[in-house]
């Protein structure tokens, strides 16, 4: 890095901190020399991670304003207030006066102070948006607010708790057609077809979250992926099989899927079943059996979770030295003394060591 004549003092060692990663290494240089505290605590130390609601707009106005503070902020995380468990904000605005209606809706404002806030966060790695429907009255397009920083993103996740109808509020069109080869990490929820095109784009994707899938996505995407170093795969679809008679029914579809996960180094699978599309009255443990017999031709694979609409809390199935199934376990919410529910998860443990 080189420098023009007469570059303040101050200025070199503003980018030198810029370049620490670590909020660890981050404390021993200020600890190590009151020159570089002096830099650090505050702006450094305290403007590396943000965790807050879109609509806190005096802080975007600020961040807006001082493109060299911005630029060191690593990872943003956008939620209301009231449901994150802990605000990262600098002290100075965590104590801010800050209120709204838990309905009011996200304005024009709101996205473009983000968007030119974020245009200046050069070191962004990581974006996360969990958004509910209520604030949520018109399109939001991801692709402008990140086009400045999505070819450095290694993590992007979207949780947008939308109805399938309103999806398309979600905009990714520019993101699609960009080869985003840094982005390790994608959740997104109601992906419309412009975010299946663009995690398609990302040939280098180790976890990958899509809930709620459009019909034929989940086909679509295993006929057309080519992810090498993909490890968590989850998946809410309704085109996994899982009882006998849809299984007699695939057919190609079925060798599809085996085909798809052979050719992976899967260590972690979670499959979910949206409770419209699947008849649980009539599912055996013979069915969920077969399910993993046919996900066991994943050596590799550690981990099934398969969430499914019944009153059993957990199902864990063990495997003999070859391989095969000796056996599960499962213990009912009434057992267990707790009331039935709509929603429970069936853990299945492929990994045999963990029973010996």
């Amino acid at each position: 890095m080189s420098y023009p004549k007469g570059l303040p003092l101050h200025t070199i060692w503003d980018d030198i901190v810029f370049l620490v990663e670590s909020t660890k290494d981050l404390l021993s240089l200020a600890l190590a020399c009151r020159t570089f505290k002096e830099l650090i605590i505050p702006d450094h130390l305290t403007y590396r991670h943000i965790r807050c609601d879109i609509r806190r707009k005096e802080l975007w106005r600020l961040l807006e304003s001082r493109p060299r503070l911005a630029r060191g902020i690593r990872s943003v995380e956008l939620a209301e207030d009231s449901t994150l468990e802990d605000v990262r904000l600098p002290e100075a605005w965590g104590n801010s006066n800050f209120s709204y209606s838990y309905r009011s809706p996200i304005t024009n404002e709101n996205m473009t102070l983000l968007k030119n806030s974020i245009s200046h966060m050069t070191s962004l790695r990581e974006f996360t948006w969990t958004q509910f429907p209520e604030s949520i009255h018109k399109v939001i397009n991801i692709s402008d607010v990140l086009t400045s920083s999505a070819s450095r993103l290694e993590g992007l996740s979207i949780r947008a708790y939308l109805s399938p109808f309103r999806s398309s509020y979600l905009r990714f069109e520019k993101l699609s057609v960009w080869t985003l080869t840094s982005l390790k990490k994608v959740v997104i929820h109601n992906p419309n077809q412009a975010a299946i095109r663009m995690v398609l784009s990302c040939p280098d994707i180790e976890d990958l979250c899509l809930w709620d899938l459009p019909s034929g996505c989940a086909s679509h995407l295993m006929q057309n992926a080519n992810w090498k170093r993909l490890r968590r795969l989850s998946l809410g679809t309704d085109e996994i099989p899982i009882s006998t008679e849809d299984l007699s029914m695939w057919g190609v579809q079925d060798k599809l899927i085996k085909s798809f996960l052979q050719c992976l180094k899967l260590t972690h699978i979670f499959c979910h079943f949206p409770v419209t599309e699947v008849d649980y009255t009539s599912l055996k443990w013979e069915s969920l059996g077969d399910l993993c017999e046919r996900l066991s031709s994943v050596r590799t694979l550690t981990y099934l979770e398969v969430d499914l609409v019944r009153e059993i809390t957990n199902v864990k199935l063990t495997r003999d030295e070859n391989g095969k199934y000796t056996g599960y376990q499962s213990v009912s919410l009434k057992e267990a003394g707790g009331q039935p529910q709509s929603w429970t998860d069936i853990f299945l443990d492929l990994n045999p060591q963990r029973y010996s």
